[in-house]
């Protein structure tokens, strides 16, 4: 589904993004090995989605149908650098990543890009993650997390605050 961040348009779906017509298919899969040294028992476990990139700001947290969404904004980082850097982040959370691509659009006074993910933890539930950025502009970047699919259809389109709390 594609929504509206601003003046940005970004859509997910379950198993890729399309941006302005431009569809990226399912990314190799990670194993979700968990890394030497860390804590092998799935019990052991503790549920977390990776942490906001370095000089991320946080612009909202709030949970809306069974989703948490937190949304920040980044300077000097294109949507395509957050989005490997999450990527690479999914798999030392126990996410494995179902879909992950993006685009950049060339047209206009609005051109700007979009890239996203979306993952899957048999431990701790989905997550999607969107980020977009008009050229020139800092990065917005939205994070969804929950216990059902419904993450990977409903986010951010589970509420209308997503896109107010992107555009501040």
């Amino acid at each position: 589904a594609m929504k509206s961040l601003g003046k940005f348009a970004v859509g997910v779906a379950v198993l890729g993004i399309s941006i302005s017509g431009v569809a990226i298919g399912p990314a190799h899969a990670t194993n979700g090995a968990v890394p030497i040294g860390a804590a092998t028992s799935r019990s052991a476990v503790k549920c977390s989605v990776p942490a906001k990139p370095r000089r991320a700001v946080k612009t909202g947290d709030y949970r809306s149908a069974g989703i948490r969404h937190r949304t920040y904004q980044l300077t000097k980082r294109s949507p395509l650098s957050i989005s490997l850097y999450y990527r690479a982040a999914a798999p030392r959370h126990t996410y494995r990543v179902l879909g992950w691509g993006g685009g950049i659009t060339y047209q206009g006074p609005n051109a700007g890009s979009g890239f996203g993910l979306t993952a899957r933890s048999v431990k701790c539930g989905y997550l999607a993650i969107e980020i977009g950025a008009n050229k020139g502009q800092p990065s917005h970047i939205v994070v969804c997390s929950g216990a059902t699919a419904a993450v990977l259809t409903e986010c951010p389109t589970s509420s209308d605050r997503s896109e107010v709390v992107a555009r501040r």
